[in-house]
């Protein structure tokens, strides 16, 4: 089980940094100012990006936590990793402006609500509230992107 993670957390670190180049460029190709057309990609794409790192950092914290014995930390150790996995698929598209980008981030948002509502149930845990509140950010930044497609599509 452990170099399964061990795996998953190489393929997911290797993907993000595909991420975040293709963000980078989307934001460099936009001029980084909020006036061009494909800014709420690039924008959806960077925050889609930051979210899959803290569920990835916080399925870390929550897979320590289950192995000393915290069973509830299982749920949320399973959603961190299926939103970081989500959130990493819905940067990518989004980076790139591809036509299936509205349709991951709708996912991206569901993923993100299940994600937030549970770590959300630990407020003294800063690894819970921090990945919380960057699923937070997801959701907004994918809400935006997806309005500002429809209003331009």
């Amino acid at each position: 089980m452990e170099r399964r993670s061990a795996l998953a957390a190489i393929a997911a670190t290797g993907a993000l940094l595909g991420v975040a180049r293709n963000s980078l460029a989307a934001e460099k190709h936009s001029g980084g100012h909020g006036h061009h057309q494909g800014d709420h990609f690039a924008h959806c794409a960077k925050t889609c990006s930051e979210c899959a790192t803290e569920c990835g950092s916080c399925f870390n914290h929550c897979a320590t936590l289950a192995t000393q014995g915290s069973k509830a930390h299982i749920e949320t150790m399973r959603l961190c990793n299926d939103c970081q996995v989500i959130c990493a698929a819905a940067a990518t598209l989004s980076a790139r402006s591809g036509p299936l980008a509205t349709t991951l981030c709708e996912a991206c948002i569901v993923a993100c609500e299940h994600c937030a509502k549970a770590c959300g149930k630990f407020p003294d845990d800063a690894h819970m509230t921090a990945c919380a509140k960057s699923c937070l950010a997801c959701i907004d930044a994918c809400k935006a992107m997806i309005a500002a497609e429809k209003h331009t599509g």
